[in-house]
């Protein structure tokens, strides 16, 4: 069985991404769902019988990821949140890419109502990651894994930071990726995609970028064992090096993705949450 473990903390697109895993013909999985968002939604899915519905208002991206893994019973596990929408094909390419390997990454690919949006991580994101899986520089990291492993990424990073576990809200995923590279190196590549609701407006973009630059802040100088996840010095470098030769437009949305994140990084340094 597949356990699939969502977190959410916006239920804008909640709904979209459990009916793409209900419309899979893959039909053994289970779904738990981790919600933090502002109100409890547990009565949409209530009638879902395989859909295990926790509510945890407080509950941050890492130790939401605790409590699903906790409660999963499958001998596979596909870790996704509410912005990601698997087409039907994925679950059962990822499992035809485990029989080999112990985790499979799973490339996105950005959607937005905002066009520019859309050309902006097209041309950014995806290029510098794709040819770079290192969890300290990548973002297209493993979301299917064998559950043996990750229930021992999640033993390690529980002896590592321990109660600070419930403060962590950016850079979770990275975290279990590089905890699982040292019990394997067997990694696979799905040749499908996920597709990620990024942003609608310019707007949200950057109150985002802001959020991570003060999430992101606190995890480098707090969380020590990771720290370097969280480095702004190699983010830089690697998203400086994906530039060249790009034009003055996406140029200009990088600075202003660059500004938001750098703002909220040194607001939370200075002036704390």
């Amino acid at each position: 069985m597949i356990s699939i473990e969502m977190i959410t903390k916006d239920d804008k697109y909640i709904m979209e991404s459990v009916n793409a895993i209900l419309n899979q013909n893959f039909s053994d999985y289970e779904i738990i769902l981790v919600d933090s968002s502002s109100k409890n939604n547990e009565s949409e899915f209530s009638n879902f019988k395989s859909i295990k519905y926790i509510y945890d208002k407080d509950s941050n991206f890492l130790k939401a990821r605790f409590t699903a893994n906790k409660m999963a019973r499958g001998d596979y596990v596909l870790l996704l949140d509410s912005t990601r929408i698997i087409n039907d094909k994925i679950i059962q390419k990822c499992l035809n890419e485990l029989s080999t390997k112990d985790m499979v990454i799973i490339p996105e690919i950005n959607k937005s109502k905002s066009k520019i949006l859309n050309e902006y991580e097209k041309n950014i994101d995806e290029e510098y990651v794709l040819s770079n899986s290192n969890p300290s520089n990548g973002i297209f990291i493993p979301r299917f894994y064998k559950k043996e492993i990750l229930d021992k990424a999640f033993e390690e990073i529980m002896q590592k930071i321990g109660n600070e576990m419930e403060n962590i809200c950016a850079l979770e995923d990275r975290m279990i990726f590089l905890e699982a590279c040292k019990i394997s190196n067997k990694i696979g590549v799905c040749d499908d995609y996920i597709i990620h609701r990024e942003s609608s407006s310019l707007i949200d973009y950057m109150k985002k970028y802001y959020k991570y630059g003060k999430c992101n802040y606190y995890f480098f100088s707090k969380i020590s064992s990771y720290s370097y996840l969280a480095d702004p010095k190699i983010k830089r470098k690697n998203k400086l090096n994906a530039l060249n030769n790009k034009s003055f437009k996406i140029k200009i949305l990088f600075l202003i993705r660059s500004f938001s994140f750098i703002v909220g990084f040194f607001s939370s340094k200075f002036f704390g949450s």
